[in-house]
């Protein structure tokens, strides 16, 4: 058995959804915009909102393809508390969630040789609080070298390809969000927690991993 204690990594996305989260006629009937000089302004806003509701959660709100990068795979009981990801004893926790499918895993068995592990070798738990892939049991992960981006995941988050299968506190999170930046867009600052509305931080609280580590 390998004795690293933790591996580093990060979820590194790929393709973004295509389809924003709150559109422009629903953002503008939100803030009672009835013109349309600032429609780019406000599509700007909403994306900001939607990225920062995202970071607060840990979560991917419509369907997004990432790669997960690991200089190894784990093997022991410490937990890694520095990246976008946990580790504890084999799993391997996947966010952000959830977690609708795992594409493929790799890795690198030597410095030329990358390798797709077979999907009858580990499991996937994409309906744990923290989605979960670990190895079948009384299976083990196979030998990579330490190597950044030696083991990488592919793998789709997100409720949906609709936002219709976002919750609607979500929504209503991002568009009171997007809301108050706009009402509030001399500010200067990078958005911070105690600069948003309560409300906000209320509908997303739900939904905020807060365990993961």
């Amino acid at each position: 058995m390998k004795g690293k204690s933790f591996v580093h990594g990060h979820a590194q996305m790929v393709t973004p959804s295509a389809t924003p989260l709150v559109s422009l006629d629903d953002i503008k009937m939100h803030l009672r915009v009835d013109h349309n000089a600032e429609d780019n302004y406000l599509l700007g806003l909403v994306a900001a909102a939607v990225q920062w509701c995202e970071q607060l959660t840990r979560r991917c709100f419509l369907s997004s393809t990432y790669v997960l990068h690991l200089d190894d795979f784990p093997s022991s009981l410490r937990l890694n508390r520095g990246a976008h990801y946990s580790i504890s004893r084999r799993e391997i926790r996947i966010l952000p969630s959830p977690l609708l499918s795992v594409e493929s895993i790799t890795y690198l068995a030597d410095a030329d040789t990358r390798e797709t592990l077979a999907t009858d070798r580990y499991d996937v738990i994409a309906d744990a609080h923290v989605p979960l892939v670990l190895p079948v049991y009384d299976g083990s992960w196979p030998d990579a070298i330490v190597h950044p981006s030696s083991v990488q995941i592919a793998f789709t988050a997100g409720y949906g390809a609709s936002p219709s299968d976002v919750p609607w506190p979500i929504i209503q999170a991002v568009m009171m969000l997007a809301g108050h930046l706009y009402e509030n867009r001399e500010a200067t600052a990078p958005i911070q927690i105690h600069s948003v509305p309560y409300a906000v931080e209320a509908l997303l609280a739900p939904y905020v991993h807060t365990d993961y580590r």
